[in-house]
């Protein structure tokens, strides 16, 4: 069972002249409020790389995608949490994922790792029942900024 009623997503850049552009992939709707407020851990897993041209290099590409197939797998699946949006460039991915609480997000993301190899990952874990981190990447309700978090 979803917590969206459908599975719209949208791809997009942001960045300038003076910015390296960040490739985005992200759901294209918030779901409904009470859905909001009983996932309302947001959780944030970024791997920097070495970057080709601001995106990963076929290697760190790869290995990223064998990564978001195991998370898929060990947290989404059994419903522990939600993937809600990529961002790429700038020397980093960074993935983004409400959950109900973290730590049987984290649990879940521990045990889909098992036998993988050992990621350069970075997590961060925020309350936000709003939302901020998805809506803040849709068009006209945010500035498009990936570092406004709080």
């Amino acid at each position: 069972m979803s917590i969206f009623a459908d599975d719209s997503w949208s791809v997009g850049t942001f960045g300038d002249d003076d910015d390296e552009l960040v490739l985005v992939r992200a759901r294209t709707a918030l779901p409904p409020a009470e859905a909001r407020g009983a996932w309302s851990r947001l959780i944030v897993v970024t791997w920097p790389y070495e970057p080709a041209s601001g995106m990963p290099q076929t290697a760190d590409s790869e290995l990223m995608g064998r990564f978001e197939d195991a998370v898929q797998a060990g947290v989404e699946t059994p419903g522990s949490g939600v993937l809600v949006a990529t961002l790429t460039g700038a020397g980093h991915k960074e993935w983004r994922y409400y959950a109900p609480e973290s730590d049987a997000f984290l649990a879940g993301l521990n045990a889909s790792l098992k036998g993988q190899p050992v990621y350069p990952l970075e997590i961060e874990v925020f309350t936000d029942p709003e939302w901020q981190g998805l809506s803040e990447l849709m068009p006209g309700d945010g500035d498009g900024s990936v570092d406004d978090r709080e």
